[in-house]
């Protein structure tokens, strides 16, 4: 206990050396009827005790050796400072405090005391300065990164705000592509349902009764569109002698095994009627197809019925037509002509086919021409002087025409992978009505020999025979036909034809020689 007594003889100098009083201060757990309530707060007013972070000053605690050196480097540091303050130079001096020997070596003993104490608080201090400046550099260089983070976070905000106006835009641009696009999906997938093919023959025809003469055989251009269930076609062929319609129908399936035909078509009779002219092998069709079937086709409406549409070995046709084919005038009677077809696949390499017409056509027939007036100028009466006059044209009154019968019954075949070759042949037989209405008998025969050599050259012949009246003798055509097909590339067909025709009670030859170039597309 001696240095509490040292301590406490010492108390007056230092009150007289700490004579300023720092601003006071209250301790949260001191009640001011405390018995040491003036002294602590003396002591918290001179800065010597600074109580807990708290605001407490937790008197009852006993005192540590340490503690107790802090407070001495305090009064220590606070009699340094007022010993300066009286020295200064120019300042007036005041009383000196009334300090004997006997107290500084007290002073002196009690540093003494504590020096340990006192040089490890001063060392902590010392490095409790130095970790509360690097605390404040990290504070600083915290709050210099919060506030780069906080202008980052702005800028970054900013970005983000541009970034999602950007991808609205973006989105919004997508969307519009998005629905551009499925209406261009929709767009292509209705023109992938239209398809346009057609194809030239551009010919060159040499005739020994004829001149020759370069030609545009035919160019044809077909529009299909395939909708539900349905196919719509169209066709024209535009040569130098005008425009003219093929093909005008559409084709309706209400199921896989039935399909119905309307409008403008080729008559399902035999092989060669529906075999396309791009595929033919010579020139022309035979004389019985040209005569008794002209141009192919007719209008009307068809069925075509296939038991096994997965494996149509079988074929029904039957169709209602004008009967007066293609032409551009109407149909002269109320008769309808039939036509009925069925076509039989053996295997892969043999089909069969039956056909039959029955119809009746009438023939002579005109519609009435009336009477009609025209004026005419000139010198009727050659008197020099121009005159106007009316004329009366006299018209033709109408001519009923007499129908005939048109009745026709036909067979084909077609034999494939003979020795390498295909055969086909066809024959008809029936009635057809000349200019007077006369039915005559007719009959009518082919057979065609493809002999392939490689892969694009092929080699054929073909020899048809018409008879335009059975019941007559010698008139008979028969015309011997030979080519020669280079398929040049997949769209160019290059034709080298020479036929022979000939007529019973003809004298003299009329061949033909024809060299056609086709493109397809």
């Amino acid at each position: 206990m001696g240095f509490f007594k040292k301590l406490f003889a010492l108390a007056p100098i230092l009150m007289l050396a700490l004579a300023s009083a720092v601003q006071a201060q209250q301790f949260a757990d001191i009640p001011p009827d405390h018995w040491a309530h003036e002294a602590v707060e003396d002591l918290a007013n001179r800065g010597l005790v600074l109580g807990y972070p708290d605001g407490r000053f937790l008197g009852g605690r006993s005192l540590t050796r340490y503690e107790m050196a802090t407070i001495i480097k305090r009064v220590l540091d606070q009699i340094d400072q007022k010993l300066q303050e009286t020295g200064k130079p120019g300042e007036p001096t005041t009383a000196q405090p009334q300090v004997t020997k006997e107290d500084l070596d007290t002073i002196r003993k009690l540093v003494d005391e504590f020096k340990v104490e006192l040089t490890v608080i001063g060392t902590r201090l010392d490095e409790a300065q130095k970790d509360l400046n690097a605390l404040k550099e990290q504070l600083e260089s915290l709050k210099e990164d919060v506030a780069s983070a906080k202008q980052a976070a702005e800028e970054a905000k900013a970005q983000a705000a541009a970034a999602k106006e950007q991808a609205d835009d973006i989105q919004a641009t997508l969307a519009d592509k998005a629905e551009s696009e499925a209406v261009l999906q929709q767009d292509v997938a209705s023109l992938k349902k239209l398809k346009f093919s057609g194809y030239i023959q551009s010919r060159f025809r040499t005739r020994e009764t004829e001149k020759s003469n370069f030609t545009v055989r035919r160019g044809r251009l077909k529009a299909s569109y395939s909708g539900d269930r349905s196919i719509y076609t169209f066709q024209i062929d535009a040569t130098e002698g005008g425009v003219a319609l093929r093909d005008a129908y559409g084709e309706w399936m209400p199921n896989p095994n039935m399909t119905f035909w309307f409008g403008q078509f080729k008559v399902p009779f035999g092989f060669e009627i529906e075999q396309s002219s791009s595929d033919r092998e010579l020139p022309e069709r035979t004389d019985v197809i040209r005569t008794l079937f002209p141009g192919e086709r007719d209008r009307g409406i068809r069925l075509t019925y296939t038991p096994n549409p997965l494996s149509p070995k079988t074929i029904f046709d039957v169709a209602v037509f004008n009967g007066n084919g293609a032409v551009a005038t109407p149909d002269q009677d109320n008769h309808k002509n039939v036509v009925a077809r069925i076509k039989q696949t053996f295997g892969r390499n043999l089909d069969l086919g039956l056909s039959g017409y029955w119809g009746k056509a009438t023939v002579g027939a005109s519609a009435e021409v009336k009477d009609t007036k025209q004026k005419m100028t000139g010198d009727f009466n050659g008197d020099g002087v121009p005159e106007t006059i009316e004329v009366t044209i006299p018209g033709k009154p109408a001519v009923p025409g007499v129908r005939g019968q048109q009745n026709r019954f036909g067979f084909d075949v077609q034999i494939y992978n003979l020795l390498g070759c295909t055969l086909r042949g066809e024959w008809i037989r029936g009635k057809q009505p000349d200019a007077k209405a006369v039915s005559k008998e007719v009959q009518g025969w082919y057979a065609l020999l493809n002999i392939p050599m490689g892969i694009r050259w092929l080699l054929t012949t073909r020899y048809d025979v018409y008879d335009p009246d059975t019941n007559a003798a010698k008139d008979k055509h028969r015309t011997w036909g030979f080519a020669i097909t280079h398929y040049a590339t997949d769209h160019l067909k290059l034709t080298a034809a020479y036929e022979i025709p000939k007529k019973q009670g003809v004298s003299g030859s009329n061949n033909i020689f024809t060299f056609q170039a086709q493109q397809r597309f």
